[in-house]
């Protein structure tokens, strides 16, 4: 089997629990969508981004140290039993969620009340439920990652998600119904998780307080919390611009953008983060196992079956966007597929980024990425202060693409620096080419029935680039008919 082959069979294995997971986004936001005004939408939008970035503080990196250790303690390296380890990563995160989600509450309350309101503030302090049972479903679901049981830990991360669907929706329609019963189900459901895996973890790894090792501990948070700086500026790059829009121009147009913003991560997560977990460790074992010149090769072909992917999806997406987001989530979101070119081509940059940060990874250079995504947070924040107050939803999707374009042509300069590749410029351009071509073909497709005119441009789509690709592309024919010859 060929490196190729290896990475497009690791590829799909990741994909597809992470499928099921966002699924449950496509099966969720034209319920959403429909149920929330495009004010509510939006404040589900900004209360979500700040969990998320306050989780990352009170994980405190911990999970990290889960992977990094299990296998000293396991392995007999240390003089300390495998209990130590255990107790010491299931109470100590513990303790630290507690502190950073009660320190969350003291901040809303007391500090930024008047400033965000009351109504907005109580639905913030609730979530602090949401923040402490969230961080430490996912530390003790790390436990099982670090063991590699895979199986286990994929199906509690799927049934989790369509449980907290469940549920959110259950508590809308018929319980608590409004933005507290959306939030509540989330809360119950992350609750389960960890009372469950953590009573299994305490029963079978002699979870005790007395194993708990004050020295292992702070090697651990000294080993982790560097980690959390990385997380932070990747949850800035992506959230920040919700804050910004809220301020400046308030919760109805946040909820457009938020659609259009929600609709485009739901492609890219299915599209781009399986192609991203399995690419990383297959170039490490060619670079150790075959060398430069191989990992060289086996980068180049990545890049160039991503860009024969990731270009008429991205055209693709943005042809349709319009019908879709009328269609997923009804006509009154449907101005959000006025950011959706900006988020869809941002995030295709960002996705490449992870094929030409190889040489940062390979060479430890890590730090550079650090950097680098923090000159991204920066210039996403100062673009969206300047955009966002004169040409509104617009502004915050533009500054979204310069911040990824700037993320790009930085990690290239610092990468290729360490290991550069080729690349094809002749199939780029072949492949854009198409790409513009069937963009031109599907936006002359226009038929009455709504779903007849979005499966046909789709179909005319796929029709349009397939052909090109075939006629200019030397291998892809060679493949095609290599293909045939077997079957």
């Amino acid at each position: 089997m060929s490196d190729i082959q290896r990475l497009m069979r690791q590829s799909s294995h990741y994909s597809i629990a992470h499928i099921l997971v966002v699924i449950t986004g496509f099966i969720s936001f034209p319920i959403l969508t429909r149920v929330f005004s495009v004010e509510d939408y939006g404040i589900i939008g900004l209360v979500t981004a700040t969990v998320s970035i306050v989780i990352a503080f009170a994980k405190f990196g911990l999970q990290n140290a889960i992977v990094r250790f299990l296998e000293e303690f396991k392995s007999n390296k240390r003089d300390e039993p495998a209990a130590t380890f255990y107790s010491t990563l299931f109470f100590g995160p513990l303790l630290i969620c507690a502190a950073v989600s009660f320190l969350y509450v003291v901040v809303i309350k007391l500090i930024l009340l008047s400033l965000l309101g009351t109504k907005l503030a109580s639905l913030l302090a609730f979530v602090a439920f949401l923040i402490f049972f969230r961080s430490v479903s996912i530390i003790v679901t790390t436990f099982l990652r670090a063991e590699q049981k895979t199986k286990l830990y994929n199906l509690i991360g799927v049934v989790s998600q369509y449980g907290t669907v469940s549920l959110s929706l259950l508590f809308i329609f018929y319980l608590i119904k409004g933005l507290y019963g959306f939030f509540f189900g989330k809360i119950f459901v992350q609750a389960i998780v960890f009372f469950i895996v953590g009573y299994l973890l305490y029963r079978k790894y002699q979870i005790r307080l007395r194993y708990f090792s004050k020295k292992f501990f702070k090697e651990a948070v000294y080993y982790s919390f560097p980690l959390v700086w990385i997380e932070f500026n990747f949850l800035m790059l992506t959230f920040a611009d919700r804050y910004i829009i809220q301020y400046f121009i308030g919760s109805g147009p946040l909820g457009i953008y938020t659609a259009g913003y929600n609709l485009s991560s739901y492609l890219s997560n299915i599209l781009f983060v399986p192609l991203d977990l399995a690419v990383f460790p297959l170039y490490m074992d060619i670079w150790v196992k075959k060398g430069e010149a191989a990992t060289k090769e086996f980068l180049s072909r990545t890049l160039r079956i991503f860009l024969l992917l990731a270009l008429p999806i991205g055209f693709g997406f943005v042809a349709i966007s319009k019908e879709l987001i009328v269609l997923l989530a009804s006509s009154k979101f449907a101005m959000a597929y006025v950011v959706i070119p900006y988020i869809v081509s941002g995030t295709i940059l960002f996705a490449a980024s992870n094929i030409f940060k190889a040489g940062l990874l390979i060479y430890k250079k890590t730090s550079f990425l650090t950097l680098i995504m923090f000159v991204g947070v920066v210039m996403n924040v100062i673009l969206n202060l300047l955009l966002i107050p004169k040409w509104g939803i617009i502004g915050a999707a533009f500054a979204t693409f310069i911040a990824y374009l700037t993320l790009l042509v930085l990690t290239i300069f610092a990468a290729f620096k360490e290991l550069s590749f080729p690349i094809d410029y002749r199939r780029f351009f072949i492949y854009t080419f198409s790409s513009v071509a069937m963009f031109i073909a599907i936006k002359s497709i226009s038929l009455e029935s709504q779903i007849l005119n979005l499966s046909g441009k789709i179909g005319v789509g796929i029709i349009v680039y397939s052909l090109l690709v075939f006629i200019f592309d030397k291998e892809v024919r060679t493949l095609v008919f290599s293909w045939l010859r077997r079957r």
